[in-house]
This record gives structure tokens, sequence and C-alpha cells, in this order.
């Protein structure tokens, strides 16, 4: 299967999340609108970073009435150890086998590529949050990808990341959630 774009039907799954099993995507979603963010795993740093933003910008992204998710290659365990489901406003989708990456067609960056400008910039904020790696799991080399969808699960927007922190701008992603 070739990589989503918009205008296409997006894809029906079916998931688990640290506290829940065998949820299905579209039955969750009802009719409404939902964005899905693909990171590596909770240890990372720079997806620590994108979890500590997308938790204090939920607000927004609820008041669109959309359905926010994020994807994980992490086991249920991993996250159980760390988090309640209180602490974690939206739904956290686990893949630790990385089906899921490999149904989106979401890649990886090569090893010997250099991490781009923004990476370091958001690494240096994370230090300062006082955020440090924990347990390695999945692949250390995946790239992040960001979909939205419309009401009838048709792709608004299909974001393939092109380095390891390549996430569009909240404001950029909300517009379309808006519009």
């Amino acid at each position: 299967m070739p990589r989503l774009r918009a205008g296409e039907n997006g894809i029906d799954f079916t998931f688990d999340t640290p506290w829940e099993k065998e949820k299905r995507f579209l039955a969750e979603n009802a009719g409404r609108r939902s964005i899905v963010f693909f990171l590596r795993y909770y240890g990372c740093t720079a997806c620590q970073l994108e979890l500590h933003d997308l938790r204090r910008e939920y607000h927004r992204f609820a008041a669109t009435g959309a359905a926010l998710y994020v994807v994980l290659q992490s086991e249920a365990e991993t996250i159980r150890e760390q988090a309640d489901a209180r602490d974690i406003p939206f739904t956290l989708i686990l893949d630790p086998r990385q089906k899921l990456y490999a149904s989106f067609q979401i890649g990886s960056r090569d090893p010997g590529t250099e991490r781009g400008r923004e990476h370091l910039a958001k690494m240096l904020r994370a230090a300062e949050l006082g955020l440090s790696h924990g347990k390695f799991e999945g692949n250390e080399y995946q790239l992040p990808a960001v979909f939205i969808f419309d009401e009838k699960n048709k792709v608004l927007l299909a974001h393939y990341g092109k380095e390891t922190s390549d996430i569009p701008p909240y404001d950029d992603l909300l517009k379309i959630l808006e519009s």
C-alpha cells in the first residue's frame, strides 16, 4: 500500500492503549475529526518533549472537537510504570511490533544522517525542562508522522517527517482541524 495522501480514505485499525485492548479506530471517532501523531517511544527525549507539549496544548485541540491520538512503539508496562491514565488527556496507541507504522508507510531515517537544527533546539529545550532519555524501545531511527482525518475518515493532512523532530507547528494543525 502506498503512503496516504490528502483526499484519500484513511485506514481503519484495531489498537491497544496502556489501559485498554482491542479498540477500533473508526468506532472510537464516530463521526468526528481526528489527529494522529506517530512518534517513537515513551523514553525518547524528543518524544517526551512532544508529549509534554501536547499535554500543555491539549485544550486547544479539544476545543476543535477532534480526537487526539499518539502512536508509540512502547509496551503497555513501560507506560503504566511511569504514567497514569489521568496524566494523559489524549489516547496513547501502542504499537510495539510497529504494524501501524508499516501500514501507514512511515519510514526511518538513515542512521548516518545528521539530525537537523530543529532537533537540536528541541533537545536543548528538553534539557531545560529536566527531561532525559528513558528506556529504549522499538526503532531508534523511526521518523514521525502526523495525520488529520475528517468526520468520514478522509485524509485532510498526511505529513511524513523528514527528520526526527519534523512535526508541523500546532497552529497549522489547528487551522486544518478548525476549517
